[in-house]
């Protein structure tokens, strides 16, 4: 078998794994109930930025927003947990972005 065809049996095989790791996923989402005894961070600022891939106004990742209703109880809190840490470091590479643009600092 030339090296070609090898590297393409192998795609394949990484392919069928994560078809098969998929469906497993799926089949045990749908037996989950719903929790929804922690409330969503959504603050109706849905905007994802494009540096970070957190959203402006929740601080979540696209998948963290995609799937928190199936997410336990938990899982919810230990995101919300890292919440404030992504909105001070988004806070600070916004203030350090306008000072390399030169937007503040003119006054000094």
């Amino acid at each position: 078998m030339d090296e070609n065809a090898e590297r393409q049996e192998r795609l394949r095989e990484r392919q069928e794994q994560r078809q098969a790791r998929l469906q497993a996923r799926r089949r045990a989402r749908a037996r989950r109930e719903f929790d929804s005894s922690v409330p969503s961070p959504c603050i109706l600022v849905c905007q994802l930025d494009p540096k970070s891939g957190f959203c402006l106004g929740c601080a979540r990742s696209a998948d963290e927003i995609r799937e928190w209703m199936i997410l336990s109880a938990a899982e919810k809190r230990a995101i919300l947990e890292r919440l404030p840490g992504r909105k001070a470091e988004a806070e600070w590479r916004s203030a350090a972005d306008a000072l390399a643009s030169g937007q503040e600092g003119d006054n000094i």
